[in-house]
């Protein structure tokens, strides 16, 4: 749960800064291998019917909204 948790949280705390504060924020997001295999493994727990390589079918909707 935390690997999925944590680039949304990350990408919260930066708008914050950056409109709240009127900080300048770069966020960098390196391995969305890790947040991809967590929501397999998620979706797998949810008995969800996978999709491509055991990935759930809104993986690539879900990594787009970040």
């Amino acid at each position: 749960i935390e690997r999925i948790i944590t680039p949304r949280l990350a990408l919260t705390e930066a708008e914050y800064l950056a409109y709240q504060c009127e900080k300048h924020v770069l966020v960098i997001l390196t391995d969305m291998s890790s947040y991809a295999e967590a929501l397999r493994e998620v979706s797998a727990a949810r008995e969800e019917v996978p999709g491509r390589r055991g990935f759930p079918g809104y993986m690539y909707t879900d990594l787009a909204t970040i």
